[in-house]
């Protein structure tokens, strides 16, 4: 009985481990898309940090993100965002305040 919790134990902390470090389902990369007419990428690394960047990286800025469950809140300077996100394949989408950016999986 030890022996089977420990081994069930360990392989939810590898699934855990696995999905925390990019897996198919995760948000970590770059994606890029467009609103009112603007190119924009957003690029997320495994450690919480980000940039975003539009007119083809003429404008950028760095972010730190959390992703809670189905939101993800991104800190620039001393404001935080929170979008509901959902995640489809290779298509992510953020919502906030009923505006809606679908990004596409940059590969």
């Amino acid at each position: 009985m030890k022996k089977t919790l420990c081994i069930i134990l360990a392989v939810m902390l590898l699934a855990v481990s696995l999905c925390a470090c990019g897996g198919s389902n995760s948000i970590v990369g770059s994606w890029s898309g467009t609103t009112e007419g603007i190119a924009v990428t957003m690029s997320f690394e495994k450690d919480g940090t980000g940039v975003m960047s539009a007119l083809g990286g003429l404008a950028s800025e760095d972010f730190t993100y959390t992703v809670e469950g189905s939101k993800i809140n991104v800190t620039t300077g001393d404001e935080t965002d929170a979008f509901d996100y959902t995640l489809d394949g290779d298509t992510l989408t953020l919502t906030a305040d009923g505006e809606t950016l679908t990004l596409t999986k940059v590969k």
